[in-house]
């Protein structure tokens, strides 16, 4: 194995707090999210350089790692591997001497002693031995203070890191007694424990905020079950002062975040039923014996003599047991004859539909997990699932009980369907299940709320094949869902405190990124188990407790030689995923490396542009000949450029030349060494491009937006009026423009000053109220060109509030300096997250002339919290046929299929293709499930070059989800694909 230089990783001793994060659970009381969990999410991947002083870890080879800053030591190191036990790891007390004697080797980095480090287990799973830790001091556990080492069958150290607090800790001793912790923690909650619940109180060491950092404080943990609020809770209390340090909700609930626009995909009520095997029921011979069903649904009972048995069954089984909530329970009697073949069915006559779903789906879900994981005993028991309710968090919900581990589900009530007829529904919840049984497997408390509804989702998501989750949740609508994991938000700028569900969805985005990424690269049956086991595995193996380490953890789940430096399996598609969604990826440092900074928009439609990169090769020298720009304008066919080396060590430079004027232009960098090995720069190229635009204007409203005028008649905001502003985040604005750093700047719809803004804004801090606010750009000149296009990133939400997802955004274009307008967008869907969107003003207007675009959003009727932002204005013009897009299909002979244009297709976009000669086209779309969306046109075309138009629409009609969909040429020439993504 290759060894580099030793590498010195310097850990920062834990910076100043500047306040406390809070977040509310939106049923069930207040829910104050112990400040620790969210500060931990601050950590960053470096590769840090030597330092004088601090903390450091001195070891061979080339290294990561990410500090936490509130304990002083590192959170987690990975690299390429150390050997720590030549003979190999035979068993879990070998995983544990190892790793407990190595990371009692650096106290300075770990803070782990034989005296406080208390031994949580060795998991063995995929050729690597996770040895898990807890911190106590004292004799009291410190809550989230764990330490771990990742080690291989052969003995290498892979990853290991550390959360344990090296000092701080005040006596044991407790200035109240656990009674008056229980009463105190009640009183906070406006509420008395259920007597019939277990209640309890137990002191321990909780991380809290100091005075320039987080401190182990002496604590009580009670924990007590209520009525009203609904809840199984969990509070920590300064055991001297008596102060609320942290407290949760226990029992996990599914809560409305808003709706989108999808078929239905999973079996529910919307579907109807099919007879289906019922497994794992018992059956019963009154007098004589039960057995169990098998997967066909067969069951075979021994009955001596040959008169009639009366055979009783109910909906309970080995894995579920089916509880009507007001009623009797689903009961069969039959009497039968010993000797003949009975059928015997579940229908109305004896059961009611939630019943027969809740059963058959909770046993389909105890199935699937077994599938990944056949060792995993954390649901091997009958969950108690109880249909039909009424009370608690009902109409309209479901949710996981913490107190006794069951599921419950709502009946049919007003606006709401019978969340027990959803299967994707049950299968969030079960989900709730598998999770605590996870991190009760691991000696360790259970994860924050928004990791449980994440994880909860994408088992649902990988079980249905659907990103959507509920469809059908509202009564008799079959196509609206409440969360979809097909999404585009960002960690951390799209985390939304005290909204676990919404929040969730980063995490369940990149696990279903992940999986479509698999599917696009690796045969179907492959790609569904990787993604099923790196997504288990992270969780059986690391127990994380915040998002980016579940991400790091997928990629160690993923890895097969202990050397983290040469990537994984399925390094490429884990990583796309991840930066999908704001998380680093850990990086391949093996083979060719390329850095570069990718080009901008460019105000100017000058004939070149230059690209600088760095390139090196790990291995042996370059191969000057594979050192190479690739790059097209419009969408055409590939140029190749050689980069040639200069002055700097590495440093290699090329000019993109001959782009024309209107340009839209794609480039990727390729480069390959004496050996074979090769780099890409983007990693996935040439199926994801560094991308910019030539304009003939271009404004990142970095330099005070001249021209841009805010108001126009009508406008009738009282507050949330258009501005130019650096943006401070809250739960519905952005934190940061659009532009890349160091932009700053952009136009968001009224600024949310004060510090209380940098936790969350509270509902109504300077967002758009009282009617419309209008946004108008400059009037440009582009009557002199052929082509025109304007491009513009903007961000919506209007999903908050007590009318969420009714107000409207509204933009328009006129090609006669704002003489008449016309639509572009008309929308009620929310984005938190920047969108770009793309018109194309001669397919519009036919001429370009005076183009103007205005910008409305607005808040009528029933108040809701509306926050729309503008950055990256762009137009693109230029004389005669666009370079790219149909020379490249004029000027090839052999079958092609251009990309389509624009892509990503904001509402209408155009395809074009060509034909060596007559015959039969296909020409379909198709979304990622391999599911046909609408054919474009279907018959007999002639040789040459052909033009088809998608509305964004399905054969029936109705707007496709946004996403990534396929298009599909088949001729009997052969078959060409392309993908696009949809945006709303």
């Amino acid at each position: 194995m290759r060894r580099g230089p030793s590498l010195l990783l310097w850990l920062a001793i834990g910076m100043p707090v500047c306040g406390v994060a809070y977040a509310f659970a939106p049923v069930g009381g207040a829910e104050v999210v112990p400040a620790y969990r969210r500060l931990e999410a601050t950590v960053r991947t470096d590769t840090l350089p030597d330092s004088p002083c601090g903390r450091h870890l001195e070891l061979g080879g080339r290294w990561h790692a990410r500090h936490n800053p509130w304990t002083g030591t590192a959170h987690a190191v990975w690299g390429e591997g150390l050997l720590l036990a030549p003979g190999g790891i035979r068993c879990a007390a070998d995983a544990r001497m190892v790793a407990l004697a190595f990371l009692r080797s650096y106290p300075d980095a770990f803070a782990v002693s034989n005296a406080n480090a208390i031994f949580l287990g060795a998991f063995h799973e995929r050729g690597k031995w996770a040895v898990h830790f807890r911190q106590v001091a004292n004799g009291l556990p410190v809550v989230s203070a764990r330490a771990f080492v990742l080690l291989t069958d052969e003995g290498m150290a892979a990853a290991f890191g550390s959360d344990f607090f090296p000092d701080g800790f005040g006596s044991p001793v407790p200035g109240m007694d656990a009674s008056s912790a229980i009463a105190l923690a009640a009183s906070q909650l406006g509420t008395v424990p259920d007597a019939s619940g277990e209640t309890s109180a137990d002191l321990v060491y909780m991380p809290a905020p100091g005075v320039e950092a987080f401190v182990p404080t002496l604590a009580w943990r009670v924990r007590f079950s209520s009525e009203v609020p609904l809840g199984e809770w969990e509070v920590f209390l300064d055991a001297h002062s008596g102060d609320l340090l942290g407290r949760r909700n226990l029992n996990h609930t599914l809560e409305v975040a808003g709706t989108v626009l999808a078929e239905a995909e999973c079996p529910s009520y919307c579907d109807g039923y099919a007879p289906v095997p019922s497994s794992s029921q018992m059956v019963g011979v009154i007098g004589v014996d039960s057995t169990w069903t098998d997967s066909s649904g067969y069951f075979s009972v021994p009955v001596s003599g040959a008169g009639y048995a009366l055979l009783k069954m109910e909906l309970s089984g080995l894995w579920i047991d089916v509880d009507r909530s007001y009623g009797q329970d689903a009961t069969h009697f039959e009497m039968v004859s010993p000797g003949s073949l009975l059928t015997i069915s579940w229908d109305d006559q004896n059961s009611l539909p939630d019943e027969r779903d809740a059963f058959i789906n909770g046993n389909r879900a105890h199935d699937f997990l077994k599938t990944i994981d056949p060792g995993f005993v954390g649901m091997d028991r009958p969950v108690t699932t109880r249909v039909g309710r009424s009370d608690g968090y009902c109409p309209g919900n479901a949710w996981w009980d913490f107190a006794d581990g069951s599921i419950n589900l709502c009946a049919e009530q007003g606006a709401y369907a019978n969340t027990g007829r959803i299967s994707d529904v049950l299968y969030h919840e079960y989900g709730h299940g598998v999770t605590n049984g996870i991190y009760t497997a691991g000696g360790t408390t259970d994860p924050p709320n928004d990791m449980h509804e994440g994880n909860s989702d994408i088992l649902a998501n990988l079980m249905t094949g659907s990103s959507v989750i509920g469809v059908g949740y509202f009564d008799g609508d079959c196509v609206t869902g409440v969360r979809d994991s097909e999404n585009t938000l960002q960690w951390p700028d799209d985390v939304v405190p005290g909204q676990p569900h919404t929040s969730g969805q980063i995490l369940a985005g990149f696990h279903w990124d992940a999986w479509r990424e698999l599917r696009a690269s690796l045969p179907e049956a492959e790609a569904d188990s990787v993604a099923r086991a790196v997504w288990h595995y992270s969780r059986v193996l690391g127990l994380p407790q915040t998002f980016p380490d579940q991400v790091l953890w997928s990629f160690w789940a993923d890895d097969v030689d202990g050397n983290l430096d040469n990537g994984t399996p399925h390094h490429e598609d884990l990583c796309v995923a991840a930066t999908n969604h704001g998380f680093e990826c850990p990086p391949v440092l093996v083979g060719v490396l390329i850095s570069h900074t990718p080009l901008g928009h460019c105000p100017d439609t000058t004939s070149r542009r230059e690209v600088v990169a760095d390139i090196v090769s790990t291995e042996g020298p370059l191969d000057p000949s594979e050192v190479r720009l690739a790059y097209r304008v419009n969408g055409g066919a590939f140029q190749y450029v050689l980069m040639a080396p200069e002055g700097t060590q590495d440093r290699y430079r090329a000019e993109l030349t001959e782009l024309g004027g209107m340009g839209e232009v794609e480039y990727y960098l390729h480069a390959k060494d004496i050996y074979g090995n090769e780099g890409m720069n983007p990693a996935a190229a040439p199926g994801e491009l560094h991308e910019f635009d030539l304009t003939v204007a271009y404004d990142d409203l970095e330099s005070g937006g001249p021209g841009w005028t805010v108001g126009y008649a009508g406008d009738d905001a009282t507050t949330g009026i258009w501005e130019l502003v650096d943006p401070i985040g809250t739960m519905a604005q952005p934190e940061n423009d659009a532009t890349p750093d160091p932009g700053a700047m952009c136009f968001v719809t009224g600024q949310c000053e004060g510090m209380q803004c940098h936790a969350g804004c509270t509902l109504g801090c300077n967002d758009v109220d009282g009617g419309a606010t209008t946004l108008l750009s400059p009037v440009f000149d582009v009557s002199w060109a052929d082509n025109a296009k304007v491009k513009y990133e903007r961000w919506y939400s209007n999903q908050t509030g007590t009318a969420p997802r009714t107000d409207i955004w509204e933009v328009e274009i006129s090609n006669d300096g704002g003489g008449s307008w016309f639509n572009i967008e008309y929308t009620q869907e929310p984005a938190l997250s920047w969108q770009s969107v793309e018109v194309d003003v001669r397919e519009m207007f036919g001429t370009p002339g005076q183009v103007q675009v205005k910008f409305v959003a607005s808040d009528t009727g029933d108040p809701s919290l509306v926050e729309a932002a503008v950055d990256e204005f762009r137009v693109l013009a230029g004389t005669g046929q666009p370079t790219g897009v149909a020379d490249a299909v004029i000027a090839t002979s052999a079958l092609a299929l251009s990309p389509a244009h624009p892509n990503p297709v904001p509402g209408t976009t155009w395809v074009d293709y060509a034909l060596p000669a007559r015959g039969a086209v296909s020409l379909s779309v198709y979304d990622v499930s391999g599911r046909l969306v609408r054919t474009l046109f279907s018959g007999v075309r002639e040789s040459g070059t052909h033009r088809a138009r998608w509305d964004g629409r399905d054969a029936h009609g109705a707007e496709v989800m946004a996403g990534v969909y396929f298009l599909r040429l088949a001729t009997d020439d052969g078959a060409l694909t392309r993908k696009m993504t949809v945006v709303r």
